[in-house]
């Protein structure tokens, strides 16, 4: 094989071993985990992890619904902390009614990346 064979084969590979690694890089975002919990006493807890410690780590907004899709509450509440996890909690007792089902979807941010997770539906 030539040298400038050789050359170009050690470039094309070096080259795809960049664009694996860049990759993997967004492949593995920051957070690591969201949870989001609707509790009995109409409280809810909201939670995210990240794989890094960060500067910024938190709930931005929730959004409860009825199981129909009806949005009941949309509320900011930009609750952050610092860390690797962070723990909001919310009282929802003035918008859920006995005899109806509900769930709420979170949006979370962690040093600018963002994620969003849905609970399961309860029923009061």
């Amino acid at each position: 094989m030539s040298k400038k064979r050789l050359a170009f084969v050690v470039i094309v590979i070096f080259a795809l071993l960049i664009v694996n690694a860049m990759a993997h890089v967004r492949a593995n975002p920051i957070i690591s985990r969201a949870k989001v919990t609707l509790m009995e006493d109409k409280t809810a807890a909201l939670s995210v992890s990240a794989k890094v410690s960060c500067e910024f780590i938190g709930t931005v907004r929730y959004v409860l619904y009825k199981s129909d899709g009806v949005v009941v509450k949309s509320a900011t509440i930009n609750d952050f902390g610092r860390g690797f996890k962070h723990t909001s909690f919310v009282d929802l007792s003035s918008s859920i009614i006995a005899g109806n089902s509900y769930y709420l979807i979170a949006y979370f941010s962690a040093d600018g990346e963002t994620s969003n997770c849905t609970s399961g539906i309860l029923s009061y």
